[in-house]
């Protein structure tokens, strides 16, 4: 990792910081880290594209992150999001993550314990929230990206197995 990437990755992080804890994640925090990815020129993140053009971990392509930011926003604040808190803090949580290379660290008990608030005696084989929340992140990305979102610059995808996002961004939309 060069220099300047890692000043802008502990940047980045300062910021993400600087929100607060994930209850504090609003469209405003969004609005002020979109802002500040814009004004930095963030714009290459550590990914591998599949020939369908979901964007993997561990090969350089060109990702915006800012155009991540400015999608998950919208998909927030779309009416299968906006309503249900739950699944607005677990999408961001896996996009920030992944966002500062923390995605494949990524983990039922982590995830348990800071989004969906279990102790941290939690044991994600005798408790399936994660698991029954991520089927149903996957099925309300589905429904957004079939009927809202389908001209969005990037699109989230959440694979089983794996609490990695990867983001489908086609170099039409880009």
């Amino acid at each position: 990792m060069s220099e300047m990437e890692s000043r802008t990755e502990r940047q980045m992080s300062d910021l993400l910081a600087s929100v607060g804890p994930l209850d504090a994640w609003s469209i405003p925090a969004l609005d002020a880290l979109e802002q500040w990815m814009a004004q930095a020129s963030v714009d290459v993140g550590r990914v591998r594209t599949s020939r369908a053009g979901d964007v993997m971990e561990d090969q350089l392509a060109e990702v915006n992150h800012f155009s991540v930011l400015t999608c998950l926003r919208r998909v927030l604040a779309s009416p299968s999001f906006s309503a249900c808190r739950d699944q607005q803090k677990f999408l961001s949580y896996l996009v920030e993550k992944t966002l500062v290379g923390d995605g494949k660290r990524l983990k039922g008990y982590s995830i348990g314990v800071e989004v969906f608030g279990r102790p941290h005696h939690f044991d994600p084989n005798q408790d399936a929230v994660v698991r029954v929340k991520a089927k149903r992140l996957r099925d309300k990305l589905s429904d957004y990206y079939q009927n809202v979102g389908k001209a969005d610059e990037v699109h989230f995808y959440l694979p089983k197995g794996s609490y990695q996002i990867n983001f489908n961004a086609s170099a039409q939309r880009l």
